[in-house]
């Protein structure tokens, strides 16, 4: 048997195990015909997302979350809730041409957020009378337009934070693993970058403690 023939049994092999993988249910292939589902979930005021969902948070007087995917996904994402800690991602299971994994989260309060796996979150309307806490990784993306007291905020694996249109009194950030993030701060800034982080701020800040290594970068936006 040649080289070429060995080839095309491997290949084969692989198509069929993965037909089987695909019919079982382990892998899944998006159907492309998205479906809503409407929870009924209250009282939370910390946020974790997962799984590379893009997901738009808003201030409002009530709670409400949505979550829209593909119609044969759908029914592998979890979505639960821990004393006040609401959750979002999917369950063990490879996706193969994923496609729309989406969610639509209304609350009166936001208190800590935390992003993962490429999640993409959007924070807009929110004016906190007390500190946030933030914590990204896995190449997750950050926005958020408002104010708040303070804000501690930790990076890590290529994530993002952007914050140019969130007001904050004081700030601590730790960035690692090429991140990047800009912040509006006005009286108070400590920050530790590594691994080729960058961070830039506007306002005029007080710098505390400010630690740099591996090509890490700060850098003031007058």
């Amino acid at each position: 048997m040649n080289i070429m023939s060995k080839a095309l049994i491997v290949t084969g092999g692989v198509v069929v195990l993965i037909g089987l993988l695909i019919l079982s249910g382990v892998i899944l292939v998006d159907s492309g015909k998205l479906q809503t589902t409407q929870e009924n979930l209250s009282d939370f005021t910390i946020i974790n997302i997962q799984s590379g969902f893009q997901v738009q948070i808003s201030q409002g007087v009530s709670y409400s979350v949505s979550i829209t995917a593909d119609n044969n996904v759908i029914n592998r994402i979890d979505v639960s809730q821990t004393g006040n800690t609401l959750t979002i991602g999917l369950q063990l299971v490879s996706i193969f041409n994923i496609g729309t994994l989406k969610a639509q989260i209304t609350m009166p309060d936001l208190q800590e957020i935390h992003l993962s796996g490429g999640a993409n979150a959007n924070v807009a309307g929110f004016v906190m009378a007390h500190d946030l806490s933030v914590s990204e990784s896995g190449g997750s993306t950050l926005k958020i337009e408002g104010q708040a007291n303070s804000l501690s905020a930790s990076c890590s694996g290529g994530s993002g934070l952007q914050l140019s249109d969130f007001k904050v009194d004081t700030a601590t950030i730790i960035m690692s693993g090429g991140s990047t993030g800009n912040l509006n701060v006005n009286d108070r800034l400590d920050a530790d970058l590594s691994g080729g982080s960058s961070l830039v701020y506007a306002g005029n800040p007080t710098l505390g403690t400010i630690i740099t290594s591996g090509l890490s970068t700060i850098t003031h936006q007058p």
